[in-house]
């Protein structure tokens, strides 16, 4: 993070750029977590949260064009000597990391949640398209290997719903474990990808021509978004390992 947020009389100066910013070319207001001279945590650099009404002189927002999730505004935020009151400032200055840190899990287990929404949507087309997709011995379904590959995948979407739902109620009680939120959207994600690429791989010329193709293709795109926003699957590992270490 390279955006700095520096304390002049009573205003905050804004300077650096935000990039792939859901909502950023079109938000009014905007949360920045900028750096700050104050509120360092161990090698973690002092953070601020600030509100930003994005008609402030000094802010320049641009969309950016994506192949995947089209339909979500993407864009890029600049920061040019943005002067904002100090009342902006959410919380006290140099705590936004814990602040980031306290509704990151919840944000991440959203994610989650929306990402098995969208493998049990996937999975439930796949068997229906496959039961109608005719070959000589009868439907695609009459085939082990399509089976197999299904039941593997129904498993893996049982499994995580079951997690998921766990996870749901301790939120609402104030228990949530961060490392949960890291393994639901891990494991979602994960299966949501594998189903939408056997999702092409099963319709066959079907996966990729015609209304159906161009559905399965985007699925396929919107699957890797998903595992790349709020946080990488090689971010999530790292984080999960960690917290494994910490705990023995």
């Amino acid at each position: 993070m390279t955006t700095t947020a520096e304390m002049r009389g009573d205003s905050l100066v804004l300077n650096g750029t935000k990039t792939h910013i859901s909502n950023g070319s079109e938000a009014d207001v905007v949360i920045v977590a900028a750096k700050s001279a104050r509120g360092s945590i161990g090698d973690q650099p002092g953070l601020s949260l600030v509100l930003v009404e994005t008609e402030r002189p000094g802010v320049t927002q641009a969309a950016i064009e994506k192949t995947g999730m089209a339909a979500l505004d993407t864009g890029r935020i600049t920061f040019d000597d943005c002067v904002v009151p100090q009342s902006n400032l959410l919380g006290a200055e140099g705590m936004g990391f814990v602040y980031l840190m306290s509704f990151l899990g919840v944000e991440r287990l959203v994610l989650a949640i929306y990402a098995q929404a969208c493998a049990e949507r996937i999975l439930a087309e796949l068997i229906r398209d496959c039961d109608a997709r005719q070959t000589p011995e009868g439907s695609l379904l009459a085939h082990q290997s399509p089976r197999f590959s299904l039941a593997e995948l129904y498993s893996e979407c049982a499994v995580n719903r079951s997690f998921v739902d766990q996870c749901i109620p301790q939120v609402q009680e104030g228990r949530f474990d961060p490392k949960q939120a890291c393994i639901a959207k891990l494991r979602t994600t994960a299966t949501l990808k594998a189903l939408a690429s056997l999702a092409v791989q099963l319709r066959g010329a079907g996966g990729i021509s015609g209304d159906s193709g161009a559905r399965a293709s985007q699925d396929l795109l919107d699957a890797s978004v998903q595992s790349i926003w709020g946080g990488t699957s090689e971010i999530l590992l790292d984080l999960i390992g960690r917290s494994m270490a910490s705990g023995l």
